[in-house]
């Protein structure tokens, strides 16, 4: 289901500069239109500005979509008791199964002009497959870590929620 989604988001962010383009012309026909009336053009203006701001909606609801379902989809792997998490002892200081039990606490945070540094990566090992989980410190809160993971494609480049905790302890 979210491979589905990720291709649809695909597929209609390759259309937004096209999108974009349209609506400047409606622009210029709207603007064009204050010295030639005719209503006709001004509702084809219309249209094509009102097209950009529709499929940018529909990519934002989208994309949010898409982020919550893997969100959701990761905290199950992690709430299972058979997931295992493989850490290296010079990436963090405390046990794997609190480790564990700390992204369980996984919630969407908005950014606050933040940036993630100082990026580790942990293995999970789950029924459902093979992935890892890319954990890294917030620029300014440093009690605050940001998740990504490469289970999905989408998931990789854009964080799938951020967890508050004074344990993690990435060096």
């Amino acid at each position: 289901m979210i491979e589905t989604f990720e291709t649809i988001y695909n597929f209609l962010i390759k259309f937004l500069p096209f999108s974009f383009g349209f609506a400047f012309i409606g622009f210029i026909v709207l603007f064009l239109l204050k010295i030639f009336e005719n209503d006709k053009v001004k509702k084809i203006g219309i249209i094509l500005l009102v097209q950009f701001f529709f499929l940018g909606i529909i990519i934002i609801v989208m994309q949010t979509t898409i982020l919550r379902k893997i969100r959701n989809e990761i905290l199950e792997i992690l709430s299972d008791p058979q997931t295992q998490i493989i850490t290296s002892r010079n990436d963090f200081k405390i046990l794997p199964q609190e480790l564990k039990k700390e992204l369980l606490k996984m919630q969407n945070i908005p950014t606050n002009h933040t940036h993630p540094e100082d990026q580790k990566s942990v293995e999970i090992i789950s029924s459902k497959g093979i992935f890892k989980i890319f954990i890294a410190r917030d620029s300014k809160n440093k009690n605050q870590f940001w998740i990504f993971t490469d289970k999905y494609e989408f998931s990789k480049e854009s964080e799938i929620g951020k967890v508050n905790s004074a344990i993690i302890n990435n060096r």
